[in-house]
């Protein structure tokens, strides 16, 4: 019933990962994402994970203007708007853990109750996780019962 949304997510899944071979950014392939349907970017942090970023004052100076800044270095915090990893069902979180291991990585099509997710790594650190997702819709099952029927009778009629 949904081998032909699966077949789009897998065709796809093969022209991205010819684009990477060929060099392509991982902006471009965000983009050959975004061409193929509804795409939105998700950030989860990991829990448990080393301590943050350390942050360094450091005087400035030239013969013009002197000054003091804090510079912070290392990982990326996790933002308000970033989701715990460990809310993901169990075995989404292996296959995201073990498949998007560096910017430009992609995953195996996963198939949910309502449709097909394909992931795009866009950054992997030890505290984050941050992808972009296509999502391909299944068809319903009234909407495919309905086709069944239309192509059946359309193939009576052409006998």
């Amino acid at each position: 019933m949904h081998v032909s949304e699966r077949a789009k997510a897998e065709r796809l899944r093969i022209e991205l990962l010819k684009a990477r071979q060929a060099k392509a950014t991982t902006k471009q392939l965000k983009e050959l994402l975004r061409s193929a349907g509804k795409v939105s970017d998700q950030t989860w942090h990991f829990e448990g994970e080393p301590p943050g970023p350390v942050a360094t004052t450091t005087a400035i100076q030239s013969s013009n203007y002197s000054g003091s800044g804090t510079a912070r270095f290392g990982a990326v915090e996790p933002s308000d708007e970033s989701i715990p990893f460990a809310e993901l069902h169990p075995e989404l979180q292996t296959l995201l853990k073990a498949q998007l291991q560096k910017p430009g990585d992609l995953s195996a099509v996963v198939e949910t109750d309502d449709g097909f997710l394909l992931f795009l790594t866009r950054e992997r650190t030890a505290r984050i996780l941050h992808v972009t997702s296509l999502y391909i819709p299944k068809q319903n099952y009234e909407l495919w019962l309905h086709r069944q029927t239309t192509t059946s009778a359309n193939q009576n009629a052409a006998k």
